[in-house]
């Protein structure tokens, strides 16, 4: 990771169908660490199962690269007491555009267009 860039993270995510409980899902940066992040996911706390064909959960989070190697944590917790077995599955990064950046592809897609529009 690059020191201080805005990057994405996504996942897909899905919870056991067992024993009248769901997971509630924590994602940590850095384990307590200087520039610790914590993002919850589930909604609204409790994960349910997804299956039979339908699409996993998916979850993104936004985060400042602290340092150039980052420990990442996935944790569950129970909403109810009883089984908090989580799955997780796609985990991939991204960097965010700088807004520099998209004005600077916009402008080139501007004049892309002219000069397409000055040959016909």
């Amino acid at each position: 990771f690059t020191v201080g860039t805005d990057y994405v993270i996504s996942f897909d995510f899905n919870s056991r169908n067992c024993c009248g409980d769901s997971p509630i899902g924590y994602l940590y940066f850095n384990d307590g660490f200087a520039g610790d992040t914590r993002i919850s996911f589930g909604g609204d706390g409790a994960t349910p199962p997804v299956g039979d064909g339908a699409d996993w959960h998916v979850a993104t989070g936004r985060f400042t690269a602290p340092a150039e190697e980052i420990v990442i944590k996935i944790a569950t917790a129970p909403a109810a007491g009883g089984d908090s077995t989580m799955l997780i599955d796609n985990v991939a990064f991204s960097v965010v555009p700088e807004p520099n950046s998209c004005l600077l592809m916009l402008f080139g897609l501007f004049g892309f267009i002219s000069a397409a529009r000055r040959r016909k």
